[in-house]
């Protein structure tokens, strides 16, 4: 809660120095002012939850702590959201697919013109750290994703390296992992952190408003098809149980990362009406068929002309939310 809200609601609570650090989606620390114990009445129950106040002027954010003691049901905020398959538009989204196909493939991706910068602070020192042991349990997918990343060009193998940054396997579905550089202990540190924002809850649902057709296009592996300068690269050197690592690309765990993929899509989808961009998420939506598909195929010019293989598709057929989003319940204090 922004430290307004909690002197215009909670005015008497006396904040005390806060136990634990916040930070947001994007990797930013959220500045504290401290943390409090203030008494909710929700459900005609009482109860004594701590709070966190931030030095911003952001709406309320409600964490799971909150919920799983009010017993809120998040599933109940979508009830009136449905997954149907819109009949009279599958012959246009087929054709559409059919058109721009490669845009569907499951091939890694590659941004052709542009290339992520990084920009170290001035007299940075190199730090390099020794790979981590892998767990036996992961190892074989680790190696797996290591050589198919390297097959794609997203690595290169290098001897020597004046920086080098551990691995961090994340593990996905079907028993892949996703690889990232813990950087916040090497290069995040010693870099100048771009700035842009990430688009407020408020932003994304005012570009939906309207709305009654939506499409979500998910990026496959979305940074890993932006470029880094050569100049770059072996800031982002990965130390692993193989040897060293230069990526040629961009690196999930960078902390500019969000903010340079945040701007780029955004300049690539700009002018288009309907299209909300967070991240390797794109929601295209329109208040009926023709409008959603014109978007949709707008969107696909877009993308197609910078990604090329860049998307993935789950199937054929057009699977849209045809519906409301819901409210969120209003809490007596």
């Amino acid at each position: 809660m922004s430290v307004s809200d909690q002197r215009r609601i909670f005015p008497t609570a006396k904040l005390h120095h806060p136990d634990t650090a916040l930070v947001s989606y994007s990797g930013n620390m959220i500045e504290l002012c401290g943390m409090c114990v203030v008494r909710v009445n929700y459900g005609g129950q009482n109860h004594e939850l701590l709070l966190y106040v931030a030095k911003n002027k952001k709406h309320p954010l409600l964490g799971r702590g909150w919920m799983k003691v009010l017993n809120i049901d998040v599933n109940k905020f979508y009830e009136n959201v449905h997954m149907i398959a819109v009949d009279n538009s599958a012959e246009s989204v087929k054709k559409l697919i059919e058109r721009y196909g490669n845009v569907c493939e499951k091939s890694m991706g590659k941004i052709e013109g542009l290339t992520a910068k990084l920009q170290l602070k001035p007299d940075v020192r190199p730090v390099y750290l020794r790979a981590r042991p892998v767990p036996f349990s992961i190892r074989d997918a680790v190696e797996e994703e290591i050589k198919t990343l390297e097959k794609n060009g997203v690595l290169v193998k290098v001897n020597y390296s004046a920086w080098a940054t551990p691995v961090v396997p994340v593990m996905k579905m079907n028993n892949r992992v996703r690889l990232c550089g813990d950087y916040k202990i090497t290069v995040n540190p010693n870099l100048v952190v771009d700035e842009h924002p990430l688009p407020t809850v408020e932003e994304l649902f005012a570009n939906v408003a309207g709305g009654e057709k939506f499409t979500k296009i998910d990026l496959s592996q979305a940074y890993l098809q932006l470029e880094v300068s050569p100049e770059d690269q072996e800031v982002l050197t990965l130390s692993t149980h193989l040897g060293l690592y230069r990526p040629t690309r961009l690196m999930y765990g960078v902390s500019s990362a969000p903010a340079i993929w945040q701007r780029l899509m955004e300049e690539v989808l700009n002018g288009i009406p309907g299209v909300t961009v967070f991240l390797d998420d794109i929601r295209v939506t329109g208040p009926n068929d023709q409008v959603h598909l014109q978007r949709l195929e707008g969107t696909s010019k877009s993308t197609v002309k910078l990604m090329r293989s860049s998307l993935e598709c789950g199937s054929s057929t057009n699977t849209c939310m045809d519906g409301s989003f819901g409210s969120l319940p209003k809490m007596s204090r």
